[in-house]
């Protein structure tokens, strides 16, 4: 993976909205993160730039590289995006 540090401090919890109690059925990761409030526009593009610029890698992955999310958190948010669709 792309330089992504993992470390092993501990993140701060954020709640999961009400939205997602549902079986919510999501377009894309990207769409699922923008629509629950988990990122803004402007870092969702930033991130699809960065994986337009770099073929292969995953859009968690640029996320994550960009420190806009922990990689550990996007493993969990897409998780949680699997099991409401």
């Amino acid at each position: 993976m792309w330089g992504v540090k993992r470390s092993m401090s501990v993140e701060k919890r954020i709640p999961v909205p009400k939205s997602l109690r549902k079986k919510d059925v999501q377009k894309s990761f990207g769409h699922f993160l923008l629509n629950h409030g988990f990122i803004a526009r402007s870092q969702l593009l930033k991130a699809l730039q960065m994986q337009d610029q770099h073929p292969g890698v995953k859009l968690g992955e640029c996320i994550a590289a960009l420190k806009i999310i922990p990689y550990s958190r996007v493993l969990t948010l897409l998780k949680l995006m699997k099991s409401n669709s």
